[in-house]
């Protein structure tokens, strides 16, 4: 659904909360990083996550959250909540 706001309106309302969501992102992972054996954790899925979902954020484009969330979401299994 697009905007009544202009694009310029919604940046002056939100750059403030971007500025502190990156600099919250950018301090848990520089604490992350140095932790002893930071190395160990390169390959674990979860960062190999993390990563992807900056290049996500990094892309132009409009459905980033849904990319986001899809990429931290379980794939759907058919009669999850079934009794067995």
């Amino acid at each position: 659904m697009p905007s009544s706001q202009s694009a310029s309106e919604v940046f002056d309302q939100v750059y403030l909360d971007i500025r502190a969501g990156l600099l919250v992102l950018g301090a848990s992972l520089d604490r992350v990083d140095r932790g002893e054996g930071s190395e160990l954790i390169e390959g674990d899925l979860r960062r190999e996550k993390i990563q992807s979902g900056l290049e996500i954020l990094s892309s132009p484009g409009q459905n980033r959250a849904e990319q986001i969330q899809v990429l931290f979401s379980d794939p759907y299994q058919s009669g999850w909540n079934a009794d067995d």
